[in-house]
């Protein structure tokens, strides 16, 4: 006889699958959406988003609550507290605009939190896979039908690769998730044409993160790249994760803003370096911003400065993610949000299989990619999903590889 425990456990994991298999349906329409310059459609698939991703907390909570939950639960009040704090300081109205980038936030928090509690299963599995090959070939398509228009940037026409996202380095963001998990597809497919045709469109996505000129996308896509490599050449059996690894992973997008702010004027001064500084996206774009958003952690190192970082408007990010959550909900909410990181990239004694050890790596390059882009906890459509599904698919089935 089959216990209530039981029956309860296997339909919330039915009902975790299908709403998350209805969450990525939603990203990816989403991204089509933004592609296509459907801002109308993009804000409704948002919104919608937004309130599944608790739905999906709510029903993994149901199954089971554990030490994970309450960490987020806490991450989320802390992070409300300094706003609310901060906010009355300087005797400002609170609006749903001004809420907004909180609301991206806790939306991330929520999704990371319930996408490592279940495993998934085949038709998920499956269906992730085919919408990262139908999200590639729609790109391709949509480049070649648009011309220049996927160029088209603030009223100009520039040489950043955009697909009217907002700017260069989020479209990088996005074709990094869908390139992954296409360079993933390679290790996983079992039939020689099924490795060929993930590789071909790797290649194209590859392609078109070197388009948009975002140096840290790039960058992280030739390290997971690397990663692949070990793994393929070296065929180990099993994987451990490390702690210490894990925790530099999590606070790599602080390190990388301290190790720029202080290197920035010796490339700056040296004559040697003067190509690098002017031609092009130069080496001290984001010298200013983050220097000034620096200032201003260290006048409200505690509560942060969610107000003054905006200037009143909320609508703010730091293009970093360590230094966006450091800054606008201070160190408390920063700490708090590192040790999540760290608790969704390591579990101890945990042994990973060479497929979802790539699924893994692939979420900590994400992660790292934040050195240049604060979408995953500041906002940046359905970013979270993208980005969190590398969780799930750690936990797939092994079979699903086709």
């Amino acid at each position: 006889m089959i216990s209530t425990s039981t029956t309860v456990t296997t339909s919330n994991a039915v009902i975790e699958n299908r709403l998350t298999s209805f969450l990525y349906i939603l990203a990816c329409i989403t991204l089509a959406a933004q592609v296509l310059n459907r801002g109308g459609i993009v804000s409704a698939l948002i919104a919608i988003i937004f309130a599944l991703t608790f739905v999906l907390l709510g029903v993994t909570w149901i199954r089971e609550f554990a030490g994970i939950d309450l960490l987020a639960i806490v991450i989320l009040l802390f992070s409300f507290i300094s706003i609310f704090a901060g906010t009355l300081s300087e005797r400002s109205n609170v609006s749903f605009e001004y809420m907004r980038k909180w609301i991206m936030f806790s939306s991330t928090i929520a999704f990371l939190t319930s996408a490592m509690k279940f495993r998934a299963d085949q038709p998920l599995t499956k269906l992730v896979i085919r919408g990262s090959d139908i999200l590639t070939l729609f790109f391709i398509e949509e480049y070649f039908r648009q011309g220049r228009a996927v160029f088209y940037l603030n009223g100009l026409y520039t040489r950043y690769l955009c697909f009217h996202f907002t700017n260069p380095n989020l479209t990088a963001l996005f074709l990094l998730c869908i390139a992954m998990m296409e360079i993933t597809g390679i290790a996983n497919a079992k039939k020689f044409i099924a490795k060929f045709a993930h590789a071909a469109m790797a290649a194209a996505l590859s392609y078109f993160v070197y388009q948009t000129q975002s140096r840290n996308s790039l960058l992280v896509l030739i390290l997971f790249a690397a990663v692949f490599a070990f793994v393929q050449i070296f065929r180990k059996p099993e994987y451990r994760t490390s702690k210490i690894l894990s925790a530099l992973i999590a606070v790599y997008p602080l390190l990388f803003v301290l190790i720029y702010l202080k290197l920035i004027d010796v490339v700056s001064k040296e004559s040697i370096f003067a190509p690098l500084v002017e031609e092009g996206k130069s080496l001290n774009s984001r010298e200013q911003i983050w220097t000034s958003t620096v200032r201003l952690f260290q006048q409200s190192p505690v509560i942060g400065a969610y107000y003054q970082m905006s200037g009143g408007t909320g609508i703010s990010q730091a293009h970093n993610t360590c230094l966006d959550i450091l800054v606008s909900y201070g160190t408390v909410v920063f700490v708090l949000v590192v040790v999540l990181l760290v608790r969704l990239l390591y579990e101890k004694g945990v042994v990973l299989s060479n497929g979802r050890f790539l699924y893994l790596a692939a979420f900590a390059c994400l992660l790292m990619a934040g050195s240049g882009e604060a979408a995953l906890f500041s906002g940046g459509l359905c970013i979270q999903i993208m980005v969190g599904i590398f969780l799930t698919m750690m936990r797939a089935e092994e079979s699903h590889a086709d």
